[in-house]
């Protein structure tokens, strides 16, 4: 069953969002306290967490950062067998534009603003399994072929996943605001998200001509 960890200090909100992914059927654990959470992500370690970004014990940002030192050492410990890093939505009141894109650029899968509507939270989350899950499959079928330039082909393809959710965001984002400054920061990283796209492809197309 997939795990899901919601941290939040807003009882009310965990309780309204274990609720909610029930529905679904969802093994959820609440932690009203990142500190405790984290802890306890060293015995069961989740499929996806759902993280509050303001908190008055540690930030949403904070807990981020320490949740990815966590997964690589474990990682490096072998009691993580994924190579992708688990996804993480933001579940939080912060909904303006610069709030949502410091969240995006500080790596954060998607990003929810409260009150929540269940029904998008529930697609949220399904959209990040699935896509957990489709790039964890192209990369077992290209390790099975025995080949480490059809695995680094499969690699490069499926780490272009993320820059290409963030270009798409990037350039929704672009269409909506209206501050001329705020607009032209936006293209930039929607920029450097193509350039970045471009370069993992060629690494792709590099190794694809090591195969032919």
């Amino acid at each position: 069953m997939t795990r899901i960890a919601i941290i939040d200090d807003d009882p009310n909100v965990l309780s309204a969002v274990r609720r909610c992914l029930r529905r679904s059927g969802y093994e959820s654990s609440t932690h009203d306290n990142p500190r405790h959470a984290l802890r306890s992500f060293s015995t069961t370690w989740p499929d996806l967490v759902l993280l509050d970004v303001s908190m008055p014990m540690m930030s949403g940002h904070e807990v981020l950062r320490r949740l990815r030192r966590l997964e690589s050492k474990r990682r490096r410990c072998g009691t993580i067998n994924s190579a992708l890093p688990t996804p993480v939505i933001f579940l939080t009141g912060l909904a303006a534009t610069h709030q949502v894109v410091a969240g995006l650029d500080a790596g954060v899968s998607d990003y929810v603003t409260k009150p929540f509507d269940d029904d998008e939270l529930r697609a949220r989350i399904r959209h990040q399994l699935r896509l957990a899950r489709n790039t964890e499959e192209r990369i077992a079928a290209a390790e099975s072929t025995g080949s480490s330039a059809i695995h680094d082909i499969a690699s490069a393809i499926q780490s272009c996943d993320g820059p290409l959710l963030e270009l798409d965001f990037n350039l929704t984002l672009a269409n909506v605001v209206r501050r001329d400054s705020l607009q032209k920061q936006i293209l930039g990283r929607a920029h450097a998200n193509v350039a970045e796209i471009i370069n993992r492809l060629s690494h792709a197309n590099r190794n694809l001509g090591d195969v032919r």
